[in-house]
């Protein structure tokens, strides 16, 4: 018995509703999925946060996301999230 999954999230979320894996699990697992470049993924402010403090790699996959489409879908979000990213992204002068 499968499930009908119509996005890349579908599984995690339903998974997440039967109770067989905890948020933290989704997230961490959503996480990883982005960092593989995972092409339909939309990221909320709360959830790219945790992507771009997650490490460079965590990094490069939000500033890859600038250049898929459903990104921009929604400007305000979107320009939201991208000063989120640009904020995250500027070299660390050491003090």
């Amino acid at each position: 018995m499968g499930i009908p999954a119509f996005s890349t999230l579908a599984p995690l979320d339903a998974q997440t509703q039967l109770t067989r894996i905890v948020s933290e699990q989704r997230d961490a697992a959503q996480r990883a999925l982005a960092k593989a470049y995972i092409a339909d993924l939309t990221l909320d402010p709360r959830q790219l946060a945790a992507l771009l403090n997650d490490g460079r790699e965590g990094r490069i996959a939000a500033l890859a996301m600038l250049v898929k489409p459903p990104f921009w879908r929604n400007l305000p979000l979107a320009f939201a999230k991208y000063t989120l990213i640009a904020a995250h992204s500027r070299p660390q002068i050491p003090s």
